[in-house]
């Protein structure tokens, strides 16, 4: 009787571990289902880890340039794992453009409190170092307010956001304040995206370890 206790005990034990590690496995692997919209089981699975998402009213986000248009989405259940801000790329609609929206409430759904926030610049198709500089002051105005417990955020930008982003994260003012930082689909070399849309001739990239003054200027962007 008691071999057959601590037998039924050690599995016991070895069932919460296993769900404890794995958890975020499956919280991953629900997020990009249900970004995906993927169908059949894994996508039962995205839903079933989901939880419900309350979405705020469009409000101001202080930055040094004035203020801009910013929307919180968070967990319903207001257990939040860490804050990020979600920026979008370059679109008329900002933080209004439909796929920006269903990341968001992915996210959100994740467990995430998102602060979704653009540029007003890139709405009006500008790329200017501005962008920047407003990803930066909502990042911080983020931080400040609603940082998890270790005073840090996370930082996501799509398309032209995901580079600004990456500068952003990395000033001095957001060192110490950024968890993790994110692009998804950002540029690597903005002079040389700019050049092909300006011309719609493509440089050739340079070679593996030769850096470049554009790379270097557009570091600064």
């Amino acid at each position: 009787m008691k071999r057959s206790l601590r037998y039924l005990t050690g599995v016991t034990v070895l069932v919460v571990v296993l769900i404890f590690i794995g958890t975020p496995y499956v919280d991953a692997l629900a997020f990009i289902a249900r970004a995906a919209g993927m169908q059949g089981t894994v996508g039962e699975i995205g839903e079933w880890r989901a939880e419900p998402v309350v979405i705020g009213e469009i409000f101001k986000v202080p930055t040094r340039y004035g203020e801009v248009d910013g929307r919180m989405y968070r967990p319903a259940s207001g257990d939040v794992r860490r804050s990020v801000t979600l920026v979008p790329g370059v679109h008329m609609d900002g933080i209004r453009e439909s796929r920006l929206v269903g990341m968001a409430e992915d996210l959100a759904g994740a467990g995430y409190q998102v602060l979704t926030v653009a540029p007003p610049n890139l709405q009006r198709f500008m790329i200017l170092p501005e962008n920047t500089d407003i990803i930066e002051d909502a990042a911080r105005w983020l931080a400040a307010h609603h940082g998890a417990s270790d005073g840090k955020i996370g930082m996501l930008g799509i398309s032209f956001s995901g580079g600004l982003s990456i500068v952003a994260a990395g000033r001095p003012a957001l060192r110490d304040k950024v968890a993790f930082v994110m692009s998804f689909g950002g540029h690597g070399d903005l002079a040389r995206v700019l050049r092909y849309l300006c011309s719609g001739n493509a440089p050739a990239m340079p070679a593996l370890g030769e850096g470049t003054n554009d790379v270097a200027g557009a570091e600064h962007v």
